[in-house]
């Protein structure tokens, strides 16, 4: 009997809130529901979302040292960022190759324009440091979005 009683107060006090109430406008609710999550992600990612699936790759890491402390980018063979089936300003996963380190030598990135030597990823030292992420070893490279 407690448990109806719940029920029907939960069930007048939802009714009479929506009744007083006017909804937000769609604009200011967009990335927050279900049937707008194509632009939350596009809104997170801060451009159009690639949807390809490729394959991950095991790259060996090339450290940059001309690059800003906060620059995120990454510099990938044109070879490499075809079988990542990644584009310029998609946003990458690089981690150690040792999956017992759990990601704590991890980092998010972005693709930067396709050049230099297949079998290579050029990070920014600050990154590597900041990562906890050796400059000498392979790391495993995949795309999210």
């Amino acid at each position: 009997m407690r448990a109806l009683y719940g029920l029907l107060v939960s069930t007048v006090i939802g009714v009479g809130v929506s009744l007083v109430t006017k909804p937000r406008p769609l604009s200011e609710v967009t990335g927050l529901v279900i049937g707008t999550l194509r632009q939350a992600r596009e809104m997170f990612k801060g451009g159009p979302i690639n949807e390809e699936e490729g394959e991950k790759v095991h790259l060996r890491v090339v450290p940059m040292e001309d690059q800003a402390e906060d620059d995120r980018r990454v510099v990938l063979a044109p070879e490499d960022m075809a079988r990542l089936k990644a584009r310029a300003g998609d946003l990458l996963y690089i981690r150690d190759r040792r999956w017992w380190t759990g990601g704590l030598r991890s980092a998010h990135v972005i693709a930067a324009e396709p050049e230099g030597q297949a079998g290579e990823i050029r990070v920014s030292a600050a990154l590597l440091k900041a990562q906890n992420l050796d400059g000498s070893e392979i790391v495993l490279v995949e795309k999210i979005l």
